[in-house]
């Protein structure tokens, strides 16, 4: 068995959890999702993660189910399909609430400084 091959076969296996962190580690390597975002720009609505995840669950399902029924092949699919979604809006999720409550302690920070600063020399 060829390397490629081997590749697909390895690919097809993973679980949807495995999909989403394999491209969190994609993403990561970027070190930030602005610099992420900026490599997508210009890429065609395939390389972009959602659209490639979703194709990369349809056809680890449809091979999983190879020699099963149509009903059977869509039904698997299906299930792959919203699994994996599922996974990447909680991963976008927290992502923004994470950088929410970021920003959030930031402006606490400011103003309790600000408060700081007025405070009167003591005598």
């Amino acid at each position: 068995m060829s390397v490629a091959r081997r590749l697909d076969a390895l690919e097809q296996s993973l679980t949807p959890t495995q999909r989403v962190i394999g491209w969190l580690e994609e993403a990561h390597a970027y070190g930030d999702m602005e610099t992420y975002t900026r490599a997508l720009i210009g890429q065609p609505p395939d390389a972009f993660p959602i659209n490639r995840l979703c194709r990369e669950a349809a056809q680890a399902a449809r091979a999983a189910a190879r020699g099963k029924s149509a009903e059977e092949i869509n039904r698997a699919i299906r299930k792959e399909l919203r699994e994996t979604a599922f996974r990447y809006q909680l991963v976008m999720a927290l992502n923004v609430a994470a950088h929410e409550q970021v920003d959030r302690v930031g402006l606490v920070h400011a103003a309790l400084g600000g408060h700081v600063g007025v405070l009167p020399a003591p005598p």
